[in-house]
């Protein structure tokens, strides 16, 4: 039964890869959406301690994650940024950013940020 299940789990990781390397920005922004989700919850089961180790929450990857303690404004709201990443996965440089209460932002290196749907539900 363990084994069906375990098997069930590797066939769906598969083939959500395969459709990120055919899906475009989209899938890339969910994908690394959920790493960064991840992150965020381990973060608050933890307490939300201010002296994060990144260590305890991620292991070898190869995104560039960083602490981030800046705000951004997006249609005149304010968003406190915790963590954010950058990834050869997205097809243009920029940041994808999680902030405090969960919500995305997607900060472009030249153009201005925007909130973005990058969660991943599963049903």
């Amino acid at each position: 039964m363990v084994t069906g299940v375990a098997l069930l789990g590797v066939c769906i990781l598969i083939s959500f890869l395969i459709a990120l390397e055919r899906g475009g920005e989209d899938v890339a922004l969910k994908v690394e959406g959920l790493t960064l989700t991840t992150v965020w919850r381990a973060w608050i089961k933890d307490g939300k301690p201010t002296d994060i180790d990144l260590s305890r929450y991620i292991g070898e990857t190869s995104v560039q994650l960083s602490v981030l303690t800046n705000q951004f404004r997006v249609s005149d709201i304010s968003y406190q940024a915790r963590f954010g990443l950058r990834s050869a996965r997205f097809s243009r440089p920029g940041l994808l950013v999680i902030t405090e209460g969960g919500e995305f932002i997607w900060a472009d290196d030249k153009d201005s940020p925007r909130l973005v749907n990058a969660s991943v539900k599963f049903d």
